[in-house]
């Protein structure tokens, strides 16, 4: 692989003396000096920031997002050509504050990047920052997100991914272990809460008019918002992901272990919702397609095709190989990763299971442009890279690894789309990390010679983040501190 990223290592939230934090002199708690050195470290960072970036945007939320995820659509701005306008996939997560919590969609607006730019126009010595909220076309700006649709969505959202065939399809799996499908296009732009709560949220609605109507009591399976429910996890669920290659196929991964393939395509419509001139045909089978022209309500009974018992203690992710349409990997609390093969039967399948290590896996990403590649990453801070074609032994040894990649658990991985040898990280010490791996160097432990870049604009943990489809060299970032955050890293460095 070979290397695309400068060779000097850029860490935004580090002074040339570590010991100027100080942090260690006071009398404070481990918790209290913790704290203290991510906000001097985050002060750090505002001051690094327009050196480090050619673009960095942030927006606080009301409440934090644990999923984020762009869309692939680009828009010409039309009130600035110098602008391009793209869409965040988001939802909202408020710790049962809220009695409803929402799928979002967001616009956001990105400037076309000049090249003879004054980085310190908009700092001030003052406050020893960068000021990125003025309107000048410039790679440095604060936008605020613009919202442009909220769904209601009766639990807390874990994961959100819209299906790749048909991005208006969006698939949620909660805390519940419940996964559901929206079709934004059926839903209103906006909802207020205290309306559909006083319905006591034991109603199906039907959108009318732009607003949301009581149709009927629901069943103990129904949910009230979503177009279709998926009904089979019975605790919480963190894995959630689409077949590139076969349309309406989404896979489902929980903490009871299990792994669940659900195909959209044997969608039903209901009785009272069908649209079939037979007044004596009571289900009428849609797929897809039809799922998305439908006037009405999909039945909420589905069930899925094909579950596996995948891990002992909990899976923790799962997704598809991106180059193949029956290929697909799991990881999860057991310190293994699996592999599924969907063109062999549930009695025949022998699923592959490798131990990694004694620590959880909390997340995998395949390689999309390197095939074989893929990256696990763990509870206790380590990422491993590991090569599909060297699954032979029941315990996998990595082709690469960096046992110290974050300072407590990763939470999330990405490979980026077009430079595959660079892997985007994030872990609960509130960092992003992109990784090198196309260097010289192979198969060591020494972290320091595969990190290119430390994004540290996060006051908390990162709870997930996605490579821009329409520039590979930027970012999104979402954290529990409110934030969201698109950033790309300086040319100079990426």
């Amino acid at each position: 692989m070979t290397s695309v990223l400068n060779s000097d290592t850029k860490d935004s939230t580090t002074l040339d003396d570590p010991a100027s934090l100080g942090a260690e002199n006071l009398n404070l708690t481990e918790e209290e000096q913790t704290a203290l050195q991510r906000q001097i470290k985050y002060k750090i960072w505002k001051t690094n920031a327009p050196i480090l970036y050619d673009h960095i945007q942030t927006a606080p939320l009301t409440w934090p997002t644990l999923t984020v995820q762009w869309f692939p659509d680009v828009e010409e701005d039309p009130q600035r050509a110098s602008f391009k306008q793209q869409r965040l996939l988001l939802g909202s997560y408020s710790t049962g504050f809220n009695k409803l919590e929402s799928l979002q969609l967001y616009h956001v607006k990105i400037p076309s990047l000049e090249p003879d730019i004054d980085l310190y126009k908009d700092y001030t010595e003052m406050k020893s920052e960068f000021l990125a909220n003025t309107s000048r076309v410039s790679g440095n700006t604060l936008g605020k997100l613009s919202l442009t649709q909220r769904i209601p969505h009766r639990s807390e959202i874990n994961r959100a991914r819209y299906m790749p065939q048909n991005p208006d399809l969006i698939a949620t799996i909660s805390d519940t272990g419940r996964a559901q499908i929206f079709d934004r296009t059926k839903k209103p732009n906006n909802f207020v809460e205290s309306e559909l709560l006083s319905s006591q949220v034991s109603n199906i609605f039907e959108v009318n008019d732009g607003r949301y109507e009581q149709v009927r009591e629901t069943t103990e399976e129904d949910d009230p918002f979503s177009d279709i429910s998926l009904n089979f996890h019975q605790s919480e669920g963190w894995g959630l992901d689409w077949n590139n290659f076969n349309e309406g196929q989404l896979v489902t991964g929980a903490s009871d272990g299990l792994i669940a393939i659900w195909d959209l395509k044997q969608v039903h419509l209901s009785a009272s919702s069908s649209t079939n001139d037979n007044p004596d045909d009571s289900i009428t089978d849609i797929g897809i397609s039809a799922l998305h022209k439908a006037k009405k309500r999909v039945s909420t009974q589905m069930k899925p095709v094909l579950s596996y018992t995948a891990h002992d203690f909990g899976t923790n992710c799962v997704k598809f190989i991106p180059g193949h349409a029956d290929l697909l990997g799991s990881v999860g609390e057991d310190g293994k990763f699996k592999l599924f093969d969907l063109r062999v039967s549930v009695a025949q399948q022998q699923s592959m299971g490798y131990k990694i290590g004694s620590a959880a896996i909390n997340t995998l990403d395949f390689n999309g442009k390197i095939p074989f590649g893929f990256a696990v990453a763990d509870e206790a801070g380590s990422i491993q890279v590991h090569d599909l074609r060297l699954l032979s032994k029941k315990t996998l040894l990595p082709v690469e690894a960096v046992t110290k990649a974050h300072e407590g658990p990763v939470t999330c991985v990405s490979w980026n789309h077009t430079y595959g040898s660079v892997l985007a990280s994030g872990g609960t010490d509130g960092l992003v990390k992109l990784w090198d791996f196309g260097n010289e160097k192979s198969g060591s432990e020494d972290g320091d010679s595969r990190l290119r870049f430390v994004h540290g604009g996060h006051m908390l943990g990162v709870n997930d983040l996605d490579w821009n489809p329409s520039d590979p060299k930027m970012m999104v970032s979402c954290s529990d501190d409110n934030s969201i955050q698109v950033w790309k890293p300086a040319a100079t460095i990426f």
